[in-house]
């Protein structure tokens, strides 16, 4: 029998056990979860401008019919990726959450060499506030340049790209696809914007000579939480543009859709987050000039491959191995050239 002492650490396991399984349940409490209550506000309320903006009948039952129908939250490529979110927002926490490489080792790494290379420099007067607004905007610059290079890499590296094609698998678009990425994508994507991003605050603080801090909103960077605040419509159907002047700055919601895109002209466009500079500098952009329809997926018809959650773990390391045997990828409609704009 369990004396005093083991019924103890038997309650308190599973107590930590089920505290876990619930927790993906309470992502709505959390401002660094992309299910943050204010996000999800801010979405709907957006959907529903877009809305009243369109041509169709508006009001409430047309709206819902339009935004939350059957065929798309109940696709059977949805139903995986709400499978795959609540399971691998319990595997990767527990598991793997702690070797995700730190912006704030980063920039501790950098300010120290710097330190240590040219010493420390004093701490100007009277310049908290002006350096706190410039460490913010560089800081983010950097940071989502950092997601830029990854997510590029993603589409041209094919080892990547084998990995890559669980996220492009969708074939349709709901905000839970944003979490449809295998564990090693979720390394690499937080892994080269924390190298860039920390590479600018250690260098800030050193020349800064003090630990300066950004602004925020509940706790998070004030531009990601305005990011954030529009990010859950880039996986969705509701065809959200910034138009032709603006998309070229920042990339729409209606942009992101069309990376989705299965068709060839799409492919490999719009690889940008929350600057479009980057996609203009390196040719990737695609600006639409009026509202697209198009089907979702990697076009080569093997999405079906991927809507299972063993399936997102472990396809890709089959993938990988066939094309290290073979030197052929399953499929490459992504990995080169984007097809030239018309």
């Amino acid at each position: 029998m369990l004396d005093a002492a083991d019924l103890a650490q038997l309650q308190s396991t599973l107590a930590a056990v089920f505290t876990q399984l619930l927790k993906p349940l309470f992502a709505w409490r959390s401002p660094h979860s992309h299910f943050f209550w204010p996000f999800l506000v801010a979405a709907l309320a957006l959907s529903v401008l877009v809305y009243w903006r369109g041509d169709a009948r508006r009001d409430g039952r047309s709206f819902f019919a339009a935004y939350f129908p059957k065929a798309i939250w109940g696709h059977r490529s949805a139903l995986a990726d709400y499978r795959y979110w609540y399971v691998n927002r319990i595997l990767f926490a527990v598991a793997l959450g702690a070797y995700f490489l730190s912006t704030a080792w980063v920039a501790r790494s950098v300010r120290g060499a710097l330190d240590g290379a040219f010493g420390a420099v004093p701490v100007p007067p009277d310049t908290a506030l002006a350096a706190k607004l410039l460490l913010t905007v560089l800081y983010f610059i950097a940071y989502d340049f950092g997601r830029y290079l990854a997510h590029y890499t993603l589409h041209r590296v094919t080892l990547l790209w084998l990995i890559h094609k669980v996220h492009h698998s969708a074939e349709v678009l709901t905000p839970l696809t944003n979490a449809r990425a295998h564990p090693l994508e979720l390394f690499w994507m937080a892994g080269v914007p924390s190298a860039l991003g920390g590479t600018v605050l250690g260098i800030f603080m050193h020349v800064h000579g003090a630990d300066t801090g950004v602004f925020t909103i509940f706790g998070l960077h004030a531009f990601v939480f305005v990011y954030n605040a529009i990010g859950n419509l880039r996986h969705s159907h509701v065809w959200l543009s910034y138009g032709p002047r603006f998309s070229y700055l920042f990339v729409s919601p209606a942009q992101h859709q069309i990376h989705h895109s299965a068709l060839p002209e799409h492919f490999g466009r719009n690889i940008g987050y929350a600057f479009a500079l980057w996609d203009w500098l390196f040719g990737t952009i695609y600006v639409p000039a009026k509202e697209e329809r198009f089907a979702m997926g990697l076009g080569d018809g093997t999405d079906a491959k991927y809507h299972g959650i063993v399936r997102m773990y472990v396809q890709p390391f089959i993938d990988i191995g066939r094309y290290l045997v073979t030197g052929r990828a399953s499929s490459g409609a992504v990995i080169g050239a984007p097809t030239p704009q018309p």
